[in-house]
């Protein structure tokens, strides 16, 4: 039978020590040193639409990154809003939150399993008002704007004196009344076409 029995020095270096049962004792010249490997877990973030930007611990990314992270660590995941993306345009990505509930910019610590961060962003899409010919009418809402995916929107045509309303040219649910409505499931530009009387 053989004992071995290594020194209790922290961090090494560490000597082993080796008796048998006849008493004879052995230790590895010089002794040698014993690295200590921290723990490790695999964490995935990203964004939801993917493609959009967001950084963890200061490096900014645009696809989701598989990384390594030491169980224990902590770390900053962050992201900017409003986006946009590179062919989408008419299109606004406005961050409400990160799937760990997290603000946005926020520290999280590598647990003891897999874990996956994922940004989270409502979709805004741009809604263009038009009238033809120029100076013939008014289309509310007349500003239009940034308004959330799937939002119908009440959409109204009014002539001015001496003409009247002919038509929508563009996605409304129909085009020849003048009191409609559009639902934005895309960026959308509509005009309400007068005529004269």
């Amino acid at each position: 039978m053989i004992t071995v029995k290594a020194n209790n020095t922290a961090g090494g270096p560490y000597t082993v020590t080796a008796s048998t049962a006849s008493g004879s004792v052995t230790t590895a010249p010089g002794g040698f040193s014993l690295t200590n490997k921290p723990a490790t877990v695999q964490v995935t973030v990203g964004t939801k639409p993917s493609g959009l930007s967001f950084s963890v611990d200061g490096k900014t990314y645009t696809s989701a990154q598989m990384l390594t992270w030491i169980i224990g660590s902590q770390h900053t995941i962050g992201t900017t809003t409003p986006q946009t993306m590179r062919g989408t345009p008419g299109t606004l990505y406005i961050f409400p939150i990160w799937s760990d509930g997290g603000a946005n910019s926020h520290i999280v610590t590598a647990s003891l399993s897999a874990t996956t961060y994922t940004a989270t962003f409502n979709v805004y899409y741009e809604l263009t008002m038009a009238v033809s010919p120029s100076g013939s009418g008014i289309a509310t809402p007349a500003l239009g704007g940034y308004l959330l995916a799937g939002t119908a929107v009440d959409v109204e045509a009014f002539p001015k004196s001496g003409y009247k309303f002919k038509s929508w040219t563009g996605n409304v649910a129909s085009a020849t009344k003048a009191s409609t409505t559009i639902t934005m499931t895309a960026p959308e530009t509509i005009r309400a076409n007068f005529t004269k009387k």
